[in-house]
């Protein structure tokens, strides 16, 4: 299956590739490409995916990860007994059924697809919720281990993380800390040794000192607590056995869009749900998959993206209070095409990770900022690294 084959692709490259650079800045299109062009790894389609998500192209993101994967023999479609299956399962909204789930849990762990910003937006809009069940502790896989002032400063930088580099995971991280989450690393690195089974003793060790509840936010098969196909253990699986805690595992990969249906899961457009879905039958169970490999508790149903102000609709809807903010034209004074950025007023916007961007080509477009209410600091660069900001604020 698709999904295997990409979890298999995930584990087999070395946790130095994920996470190797401090700083990964932000680029226009014809940047990204030429480097793409340019470079020899066999990742390379994912590095410049991460890239577009990172100044909220979502569509080339998407394609670019998907495109990999264009000479794989997918399933077409669902046998009778398969539709048969998933019809006895109906949707719940998610969020309110984790919520409430979560009060008799102690650790919830949760992954996402490394370009796909939604994941990041969803594991936001359950943070309050979390917290009010008494949930005070997030670890976070993609932190570097190096920004011991993250907690204090209450905002990431560069060098807290590659892909914490996009916006919508600083925002995750900012609301983390607005809450009152302790946030914590995790990753292992020693090429030497299993990264899975590094991870879940780092994670155990902090549980140790910290005693309490824990989410727990990874990347793809981590998220696994069975072995896989080829008898090897996730991170989940290894945190189940060291701590003798069973963790309720959630998978928003299984279940997401990708460019195009030929890359999604067979059952994935058999599912009717205009909102974020757990699959639950008359007995309660969640629904597992075509196979029921059981290998997380929960395959979460995010469905396909509809469109507002030129971008994905949940960047305004599945997070409130978030404002659609058009950068005025006559602001844009330095030739197009410019990438804008947002800093919430007070954060170094020499460092601070911005809470949103986008790319403008031209003045037509009427794209817009996803912003709460406040004073930001706005600035415009184009391709030549001429920079205009201004102070604004959006209400």
């Amino acid at each position: 299956m698709k999904l295997n084959c990409f979890l298999l692709i995930l584990f087999c490259i070395p946790a130095p590739v994920l996470h190797a650079q401090t700083s990964a800045g932000y680029s226009f299109p014809k940047r990204i490409i030429e480097n793409l062009q340019l470079d020899s790894n066999s990742w390379k389609e994912q590095t410049a995916s991460w890239e577009f998500s990172f100044i909220g192209e979502y569509e080339e993101s998407l394609s670019l990860a998907d495109s990999q994967f264009k000479a794989m023999k997918m399933p077409r479609g669902l046998w009778l007994d398969q539709q048969s299956k998933l019809a006895q399962y109906k949707p719940v909204e998610a969020k309110q059924y984790i919520i409430e789930r979560a009060a008799n849990e102690n650790i919830i762990i949760i992954n996402e697809a490394h370009y796909q910003p939604l994941h990041r937006i969803f594991t936001t809009s359950l943070l309050r919720g979390l917290y009010e069940k008494g949930y005070r502790y997030l670890g976070l896989e993609a932190l570097f281990g190096l920004d011991t002032a993250l907690n204090r400063r209450g905002y990431p930088v560069g060098s807290t993380g590659y892909y914490t580099q996009e916006p919508q995971f600083g925002n995750l991280i900012r609301e983390a800390l607005q809450l009152g989450f302790i946030i914590f690393d995790y990753e292992y690195t020693d090429e030497e040794y299993d990264r899975e089974l590094g991870q879940a003793k780092n994670i155990a060790a902090f549980m140790e000192k910290h005693p309490g509840k824990y989410l727990i936010h990874c990347g793809y098969g981590h998220v696994e607590e069975k072995e896989d196909q080829q008898q090897r253990m996730a991170m989940a699986g290894h945190l189940k056995k060291i701590t003798g805690t069973d963790p309720l595992t959630i998978n928003q990969d299984a279940l997401t869009e990708h460019s195009a249906p030929f890359f999604e899961a067979a059952d994935y457009r058999h599912i009717q749900a205009a909102w974020p879905a757990v699959l639950v039958n008359e007995k309660g169970e969640t629904y597992n998959g075509i196979t029921g490999d059981h290998l997380y508790d929960i395959r979460l149903f995010h469905p396909q993206t509809s469109y507002l102000h030129d971008r994905p609709s949940w960047l305004f809807n599945l997070m409130p209070g978030r404002i659609a903010f058009h950068p005025p034209a006559k602001k844009l004074t330095i030739g197009y095409p410019v990438l804008v950025f947002a800093w919430p007023a007070g954060e170094d916007i020499d460092t601070a990770v911005p809470v949103d961007i986008i790319l403008m080509r031209n003045r037509k477009e009427q794209r817009a900022l996803s912003l709460k209410a406040g004073q930001y600091t706005i600035q415009i660069q184009n391709e030549d690294g001429k920079k205009l900001q201004w102070q604004q604020l959006v209400q």
